[in-house]
C-alpha cells in the first residue's frame, strides 16, 4: 500500500513523462475541541516533504509552543528511526517565509511541523511547506492560534491545545515499527525509549511538573529577583544531551551519519559522547529527573554495546525523538511570564491553620438515613431502613485530612496566588489540601483560579450541569438528606481523574461535612479475610442506565443513559460506555443499557503501601461480582468496605469560598446529609 501511495505522489506532483496519478487526498487537521479544518496541498510541496509527513498520519500531538511571533503553533510529529535531524537546509523552503500565508503548515525538521495562523514573520527560508488550509476555515484557525497564544504569553492557563492530523481514521500517537537490529543490547533499550515516548507523547512526565515548582534562582546576575525555576537550566543541559539544539549531540551525531560514518569511527565517537553524558546528567539527576536520567543512561550503555552503525542509527532515532518529547514539555509547562513578570512569593503566603473542627454524629440526624445500607432491596427507601452496626457513631473533626492552609491577604494577583498554590499541591500531592480565604466569592472567581492552577481539565462523565468553565454543580442532584459514602471520583472507569477540586460558594446551615478517608487507611481496615479474597480474586461490576424515554421501564431506581451520556442517542450512549468502561455493553427489550466491566483490582500499591482503589461502597448503581466468576459477592464482604470507609474518615466544616484540592488516587471524599442550601461545585483534573 505505501508503494502504490508514494507511487502516486509522483505521478500527482509530476515527477514523470506519464499522465498525472488522482491527486492524493489531503488529510484534515482538528483543533482541540473545535472543528477539523480542510487542507489542499501546498502548491510548492516537494514528493519527498509530503511523503515523509504522509507517513506520519493519522497522528494527534500536543500544540507545545508558538515560535517568536505568536503566529505559529508547533507540534511534534511521530518520525521512525532514521528520521532525527534537527537541521534544514537554507532554501529548503519558501524564499521569504516572512511572506507566507496564514494556514501554511511547514515541515520544520524531521520531527516537528509548523502551523502558521498569521502572516509569519521568523524563519524566513529553511521550513519545505506542506498543506494549506481552505480560506474559508482560516478565521478559526486564527481564533485558535490567538487563544494558545494568548494563554501561554499570560500564564493564565495550560490547556492540553491539541491537533488531529487524520484522514477520518482515528487519531494515534506514535506508533514505532522499528526493525530489529539482532543485538539484544540495542533492541532492549530502543523498545524501552520508545515505550517512554509513547508514555509521554501527550501526557507530561510528573518529574518536570515538579521541577517547575522547585526552586529559584534568586540572586543571580540578570533575574533581579524573579521566580526561576532550575527547569529553565536543566532544559539547556538537556539540549546539550538530545536533538533539539543544533549543537545537541544526538543531532550533531546525526550530521555525521549523514555524511557517512565508518565502523572504525565508532570507538571515538562513543569517548566522546560518554564524557558529554558524564558531564551533564549529574545536575539533572540533583533535579530528582529519575525517569529522563534513567532513559539517557540506558541510551549510554546501549551505545557502548552498539557494534555496527545501524545499531548506532536504531539507538539516535529513538533518542531523538524522545528528546523532542521531553524538550517539548519543558517548554509547554514553563509559561512565560514566570521568567518575566512573577516576583519571589514571600514564604508566608500561606499560613497551615489547625483542624480542630467538632466531631459530627453519623447516625441519627434527624432521622435521616446513611444511604450506605443494603444491596438487595429494591428501593432507595428500603435502602434507607437498614443499619450498618460496624458504623462509627459519628466522624472526628480533628483528623490530618485535609492540610488547611490559610492565605494571607497580600497585592498579588489571582494568577499569581495560583502559581503559588500550585506549588503546595505538588508540595503535598499525596493527600488533600483546603485552601481557605482566598479572594473567591463566586463560582466564576473559582474557577478562572482553577484554570490558573494550569492542569488539564478531565471532561466530567457524569453529565452534571456546568456551573462555571471548570466546575458542575456537585453531588449530581443526590437528595440532600442522604449521605454519600466517602469514594474516589470515577476510580473504575479506564482513565480516573488524577485530582478532584471541590468549591464552596455558600455552606449549608446544618450539616452538609465532606467526609476524607486516606484510601490506605480503608484498606488497613479491612479484616485480613476480606483483604486476601480481593487481592487474590479481584472484582467486577454490573450497572444499569435505564432508558428515561419508556414510560413503562421496569428499571426506575437508577440513573437513565440519556443524562449519564448526555445524550438522546442511544448508539452514541453505547459508543460512550464502550469507552469509559471496559467490558461488555448491552441493551436490553427496554431500551436499557447493561455494562459489567472486565477484570478491575481492588487494591494498588503507591509509594511501597497497599490503597484500596474500587467502589464496592457503592450499591446504589452497582451490583458486584468476583473477578473471577460470575458469583456475586456476599453482604458480608460489601459490609466490610462499608465499615472500613466510614471508620478511616474524618470531617471538616465548611466555609464560604474555600477551595479543597484532592489526589483521587488515594483520598475518599464523601458528603454528610444537610438542610438549607448548599452552593458547591465541582472539577477534575487529568493530572
Amino acid at each position: 500500500m505505501m508503494l502504490i501511495l508514494l507511487l502516486s505522489f509522483g505521478g500527482a506532483f509530476g515527477l514523470s513523462g506519464e499522465v498525472a496519478a488522482p491527486v492524493l487526498k489531503c488529510p484534515s487537521i482538528r483543533l482541540s475541541s473545535g472543528p477539523a479544518l480542510q487542507t489542499t496541498w501546498h502548491p510548492d510541496a516537494t514528493p519527498e516533504t509530503v511523503a515523509a509527513f504522509q507517513a506520519a498520519v493519522p497522528f494527534q500531538s500536543l500544540v507545545y509552543h508558538t515560535v517568536s511571533s505568536g503566529r505559529n503553533l508547533v507540534v511534534l510529529m511521530p518520525t521512525l528511526r532514521n528520521e532525527f535531524k534537527m537541521g534544514s537546509t537554507p532554501g529548503n523552503g519558501l524564499k521569504a517565509r516572512s511572506l507566507s500565508q496564514a494556514g501554511t503548515l511547514f515541515l520544520r525538521h524531521d520531527q516537528m511541523v509548523v502551523l502558521t495562523y498569521g502572516t509569519s514573520r521568523d524563519h524566513e527560508s529553511f521550513m519545505p511547506p506542506i498543506l494549506s488550509v481552505v480560506a474559508e476555515d482560516l478565521p478559526a484557525l486564527e481564533d485558535f492560534g490567538k487563544k494558545v497564544w494568548a494563554e501561554q504569553l499570560h500564564g493564565t492557563s495550560k490547556e492540553p491545545f491539541t491537533l488531529t492530523f487524520t484522514f477520518g481514521e482515528l487519531a494515534a500517537g506514535p506508533l514505532f515499527k522499528d526493525e530489529l537490529t539482532g543485538n539484544h543490547a540495542v533492541d532492549d533499550v530502543v523498545a524501552v525509549i520508545r515505550s517512554r515516548t509513547t508514555d509521554h507523547w501527550l501526557v507530561a512526565p510528573q518529574e518536570l511538573v515538579k521541577l517547575m515548582f522547585t526552586g529559584d534562582a534568586l540572586g543571580l546576575e540578570g533575574t533581579e529577583g524573579y521566580i526561576f525555576p532550575p527547569m529553565v537550566i536543566a532544559n539547556g543541559v538537556f539540549m546539550v544531551l538530545s536533538t533539539y539544539a543544533h549543537s545537541g549531540v544526538v543531532n550533531s551525531l546525526a550530521s555525521l551519519f549523514d555524511e557517512g560514518v565508518a565502523l572504525k569511527d565508532l570507538h571515538i565517537i562513543k569517548r566522546v559522547v560518554n564524557r558529554i553524558g558524564d558531564s551533564n546528567l549529574p545536575y539533572l539527576r540533583s533535579l530528582s529527573l529519575h525517569m529522563i536520567c534513567d532513559t539517557f543512561n540506558e541510551f549510554f550503555s546501549a551505545f557502548n554495546q552498539a557494534q555496527t552503525v545501524a545499531e548506532v542509527n536504531a539507538l539516535l532515532g529513538a533518542m531523538s525523538l524522545f528528546g523532542a518529547v521531553v524538550h517539548g514539555w519543558f517548554v509547554y509547562l514553563f509559561p512565560y511570564r514566570l521568567g518575566v513578570e512573577l516576583r519571589r512569593a514571600p514564604s508566608d503566603m500561606f499560613k497551615i491553620q489547625p483542624l480542630s473542627d467538632p466531631s459530627v454524629p453519623l447516625r441519627s440526624r434527624d432521622g435521616r438515613g446513611l444511604g450506605v445500607a443494603t444491596w438487595h432491596v429494591g428501593s432507595p427507601e428500603d435502602r434507607e431502613q437498614v443499619s450498618n452496626m460496624h458504623l462509627p457513631a459519628s466522624l472526628a473533626g480533628n483528623g490530618s485530612l485535609p492540610l488547611i492552609l490559610r492565605w494571607q491577604p497580600s497585592k498579588f494577583s489571582l494568577a499569581h496566588l495560583a502559581v503559588a498554590a500550585r506549588a503546595k499541591i505538588e508540595e503535598h500531592s499525596s493527600g488533600a489540601i483546603l485552601f481557605r480565604g482566598l479572594p473567591l466569592p463566586t463560582f466564576s472567581d473559582a474557577s478562572d483560579f482553577i484554570a490558573a492552577l494550569g492542569y488539564a481539565i478531565y471532561p466530567d462523565p457524569s453529565g452534571r450541569e456546568k456551573v462555571a468553565d471548570t466546575l458542575c454543580h456537585s453531588s449530581l442532584a443526590v437528595e440532600p438528606d442522604i449521605n454519600i459514602a466517602p469514594h474516589q471520583e470515577h476510580i473504575v472507569s479506564k482513565q480516573p481523574p488524577s485530582k478532584l477540586v471541590l468549591y464552596c460558594q455558600a455552606p449549608s446551615p446544618e450539616g452538609g461535612q465532606t467526609p476524607l478517608a486516606h484510601a490506605g487507611n480503608v484498606w488497613d481496615l479491612l479484616p485480613e479475610d476480606t483483604r486476601e479474597q480481593l487481592r487474590r480474586r479481584g472484582v467486577k461490576f454490573e450497572m444499569v442506565r435505564g432508558n428515561a424515554a419508556q414510560p413503562g421501564n421496569p428499571v426506575q431506581f437508577t440513573r437513565s443513559w440519556q443524562s449519564h451520556f448526555d445524550t438522546d442517542d442511544l448508539t452514541s450512549a453505547i459508543k460512550k460506555a464502550s469507552e469509559q468502561f471496559d467490558g461488555e455493553v448491552d441493551v436490553d427489550e427496554h431500551g436499557n443499557i447493561l455494562m459489567r466491566s472486565g477484570l478491575l483490582q481492588a487494591v494498588h500499591e503507591v509509594e511501597g503501601r497497599e490503597i484500596y482503589r474500587s467502589q464496592l461502597q457503592n450499591i446504589y448503581s452497582l451490583k458486584w461480582l468476583w473477578g473471577d466468576s460470575d458469583e456475586y459477592i456476599n453482604d458480608k464482604i460489601l459490609e466490610h468496605v462499608m465499615s472500613a470507609v466510614w471508620n478511616a474518615a474524618t470531617v471538616f466544616q465548611w466555609q464560604a469560598g474555600d477551595l479543597l484540592i484532592i489526589n483521587n488516587h488515594v483520598v475518599l471524599h464523601g458528603r454528610l446529609s444537610y438542610t438549607g442550601e448548599r452552593l458547591m461545585g465541582v472539577g477534575l483534573t487529568r493530572d
